[in-house]
């Protein structure tokens, strides 16, 4: 997504629960946020930025809103919360109850 001044606007943090592809380029992914729950969010040209979609990442949406329509929801931009590799090597991820 192209960078802009998104001071204004309100970042969500979420984590990527899954998601399909829709169309050649584009995904349909499921976001796990704490303001919204579960939320499915349309990305176009998703495979320009496929390592931000797999399973498990930790994003930041900007704007993160629903269409007027009532279906999918769209975003104006992403990007990491938190390094990738920084969450594999947490030790409470790996804990057993």
């Amino acid at each position: 997504m192209p960078s802009s001044d998104t001071s204004q606007y309100l970042t969500s943090p979420s984590i990527v629960v899954g998601g399909v592809a829709f169309g050649d380029r584009s995904r349909v992914v499921r976001l796990l946020t704490k303001e919204h729950g579960l939320v499915p969010v349309w990305v176009a040209n998703a495979t320009k930025n496929m390592a931000f979609w797999h399973p498990m990442a930790v994003l930041e949406m900007v704007d993160l809103r629903q269409r007027r329509s009532g279906g999918l929801w769209t975003f104006r931009e992403c990007r990491r919360g938190a390094s990738q590799i920084a969450y594999r090597r947490e030790p409470a991820r790996s804990a057993v109850g």
